[in-house]
């Protein structure tokens, strides 16, 4: 894609640029990066910079990622984890806690079953 996306179209899967999750196809997310960071579910680098649709399947940034703790620090995407707090979330998001009891609780909006007994992102029901 070159520029600006026509009024009207959205963008597919693994497709870009996008800066909102209403310029992708339903079903997809824009995934936001600041370089060449993997997309989860595409393959190749991708344009530096672009962000890319992609369907919202759970990714695994580690557990307790340092560069969401340390203040100031990224915000998790949607059904990126593990977080502990809506605060480790972006905007809009909030924290998916499972229980004990159910180590791989669907998330909802999100694919996959993640790591067990981890908490996700996830865009929450209006």
């Amino acid at each position: 894609w070159e520029g600006s996306i026509a009024t009207g179209q959205q963008l597919g899967a693994c497709e870009g640029d996008c800066d909102l999750d209403s310029e992708c196809q339903e079903g997809y997310v824009c995934f936001q990066r600041d370089d060449k960071t993997p997309v989860p579910g595409c393959s190749g680098e991708g344009t530096d910079k672009w962000d890319y649709c992609h369907e919202p399947v759970l990714s695994d940034l580690g557990l307790d990622p340092p560069e969401v703790k340390k203040e100031g620090g990224i915000r998790l995407g949607q059904c990126q984890g593990d977080c502990d707090a809506d605060a480790e979330c972006a905007k809009g998001l909030e924290c998916f806690l499972r229980e004990e009891s159910e180590p791989f609780r669907p998330v909802p909006g999100c694919a996959g079953e993640g790591a067990k007994k981890w908490d996700y992102c996830h865009k929450p029901a209006l």
